[in-house]
């Protein structure tokens, strides 16, 4: 008796179908709304672009070492990951997110490699998710201090040491021999010309406190560092040397969900 034939493994239809498409339209872009851990798998497969919500999940959970090691992780992809806080799946940030730890969320949001999203209503704050079936966004009042805030965020970044610089996520390591109060600090570098930017933001509910570590070369040609931080208010000025920078880093303390955002004049 003769043994069926197995039928010959279908073909990968994202594969078939992607191809051709971006032959034919190279400047189409192409989005994977990935929610199951898919991320790289779509992105093989010819995405331009995958949703990044292990990242979304571990900054609302304040898990920063997780957040920190699937950036790392990501490796050259990371400016092909879509970077949002909320969306019509997911709960409103404000309301997602602790009232004090909205901003700081949105500073590492802004900050982040890749494409970022912004849901409709986000910036101003708003708190009642509307499903995708209602055809209107209920009436509720604007969060005006919050939209400042966000308008001067986005201002920033909307430079272009942030555009068109170089990312780079900067260790960040103990402030004495078994502190493990640098858990929660993310910190990010950009480099474009004579531009330098550093943002160091503590996504934790305690004090946090450690130091920035930099690439070799990163301070080149400057003998002192004036870092001042455009997001305080008023504005910090802080001054450092080049030789404390390389060879120790950074040291910052900061608050429940406070941040640094560092701009190194020429």
């Amino acid at each position: 008796m003769k043994q069926a034939r197995k039928p010959a493994p279908e073909a990968e239809f994202w594969k078939e179908v992607l191809s051709p498409l971006k032959d034919r339209y190279p400047g189409f872009i192409l989005i994977a709304e990935a929610y199951w851990g898919m991320e790289s798998d779509l992105l093989d497969l010819g995405f331009d672009y995958a949703y990044d919500k292990a990242g979304y999940d571990h900054l609302r959970r304040s898990d920063m070492m997780a957040f920190k090691q699937d950036l790392s992780n990501e490796g050259v992809r990371c400016a092909r990951m879509v970077r949002f806080l909320e969306n019509h799946d997911e709960e409103r940030m404000a309301t997602a997110f602790p009232l004090e730890g909205r901003r700081s969320a949105a500073v590492i949001h802004a900050t982040s490699p890749g494409m970022k999203l912004f849901h409709h209503g986000q910036l101003e704050g708003l708190r009642k998710k509307a499903p995708v079936q209602l055809g209107r966004q209920p009436d509720e009042p604007v969060d005006g201090p919050f939209r400042t805030f966000y308008q001067g965020l986005l201002k920033l970044t909307g430079e272009s040491v942030f555009r068109q610089g170089e990312w780079r996520a900067l260790p960040v390591s103990a402030a004495f021999e078994g502190d493990e109060g640098y858990r929660p600090i993310v910190a990010f570098a950009y480099s474009w010309k004579s531009a330098r930017a550093v943002i160091a933001v503590n996504q934790g509910s305690v004090d946090a406190s450690g130091y920035l570590l930099f690439p070799e070369g990163y301070w080149r040609d400057r003998s002192e560092i004036r870092l001042l931080d455009r997001l305080s208010e008023p504005e910090a000025l802080y001054v450092r040397e080049r030789g404390e920078l390389e060879t120790r880093g950074l040291y910052v303390k900061l608050g429940p969900y406070g941040f640094h955002f560092l701009a190194a004049s020429p």
